[in-house]
């Protein structure tokens, strides 16, 4: 590795891999179950790395690449309305990937005292919240 930044963007390399893997080996439907749990259980298992990859004061690279695979990973047929164009569906993706970032640098940060699968309830029941 040239330096500690050469050596952390491997890391997230790695990371960002393996939630890439889950991506396309969990059908579309499963996504906000199956997914969900699957990367907040690799998440979990690598706590410390994931404080940083997720820092506030990190330049968050890790949320650009999450997003740009969520857009390719064909999210509109979640959305079961074929009336939804392209630019509401741009605006939900960043809007849902942005939201779950931000209940993950949480969790982070609160020291993962829940578990993945009561982080996974939260962020479905904050995404199906209507008042």
């Amino acid at each position: 590795y040239k330096d500690a930044y050469d050596l952390l963007n491997s890391i997230e390399d790695e990371l960002f891999n393996q939630i890439s893997e889950y991506i396309e080996e969990t059908p579309v439907e499963d996504y906000k179950d199956v997914l969900l749990l699957k990367a907040l259980e690799l998440i979990e298992e690598n706590k410390e790395l994931c404080k940083i990859l997720f820092s506030k004061q990190m330049e968050n690279n890790i949320m650009d690449r999450i997003v740009y695979v969520a857009s390719r990973a064909e999210i509109d047929k979640l959305v079961n309305n074929s009336k939804v164009d392209d630019v509401f569906l741009d605006y939900f993706i960043k809007y849902s990937v942005g939201g779950v970032v931000s209940v993950v640098q949480t969790w982070l940060e609160n020291d993962l005292n829940e578990s993945p699968k009561e982080i996974v309830r939260i962020i479905n029941h904050i995404i199906a919240f209507h008042p």
